[in-house]
């Protein structure tokens, strides 16, 4: 209506109950799944086009975590999840999935598949063998200087891929301890004094060098970056704190 300022696509608060919320949220993610078990809901062309199969793995394993969360406040949807969640898992572990040459967006692939099978690993649905084999195939993608890369190396990749190690570790994986401590020299040599992390790894001749230095401009990445110290011992509650405040 003329005059009225638009909200966007957002409904009005209190159109749903949150059980309504999370049942139709379920719902929309099941019926977006395709026969062979991938959530692609992308037509990512930033990198290149042969960089889609690498996010088609990685959208499939962030619902797949998305669904396992869900899954105890939808008892109603319970047997759909399984059976989605199952379909996921398979997909994800076929390497014919992987474009395992792309140099954009193969951290978000390897990193985000290997926290959905270290899930669930924690429940007994896949084997310590898969987990393995994920977590190798992310820690052979670490580049020379510790960093991992999405495009080109930084810090929120590499926080990225460390807490997924983290995870890995804690279902019982074995995790190149060298590797992690690569990773977490590279974060620490990136962390400004006050708590900031820059957008890529290198201050020097980067004319948004200084800016990178503001909390306003690394708070998207700050926590993710503090989490993944924190988890492997170099940082701590109050840090971690600071960052997601």
């Amino acid at each position: 209506m003329a005059g009225i300022e638009s909200v966007g696509s957002a409904a009005v608060l209190g159109t749903y109950t949150e059980p309504e919320l999370w049942s139709r949220s379920v719902q929309f993610l099941l019926s977006m799944q395709r026969g062979d078990g991938a959530l692609i809901d992308s037509d990512y062309d930033f990198g290149g086009s042969d960089s889609l199969p690498n996010v088609y793995v990685a959208v499939t394993s962030l619902v797949g975590l998305a669904l396992m969360d869900a899954k105890h406040r939808v008892p109603e949807k319970v047997e759909a999840i399984d059976a989605a969640l199952e379909k996921a898992a398979q997909f994800v572990r076929d390497e014919k999935n992987i474009n395992a040459v792309d140099r954009d967006e193969i951290l978000w692939a390897y990193a985000y598949r290997l926290r959905f099978l270290a899930a669930r690993h924690r429940l007994g649905l896949e084997t310590l063998d898969t987990i393995n084999q994920a977590a190798a195939k992310l820690e052979a993608v670490q580049g020379n200087r510790g960093s991992w890369y999405h495009e080109y190396s930084n810090s929120f990749v590499t926080a990225t891929a460390l807490v997924a190690l983290a995870d890995a570790k804690a279902a019982g994986a074995s995790v190149d301890q060298e590797v992690v401590d690569r990773g977490v020299e590279s974060l620490l040599r990136d962390r400004y004094s006050n708590g900031a992390f820059p957008y890529s790894n290198g201050r020097v001749n980067r004319p948004n060098a200084n800016e990178e230095g503001d909390i306003a401009a690394a708070a998207g990445r700050m926590p993710i970056c503090e989490l993944a110290l924190l988890l492997w011992g170099k940082s701590d509650q109050t840090k971690l704190q600071f960052a997601v405040e």
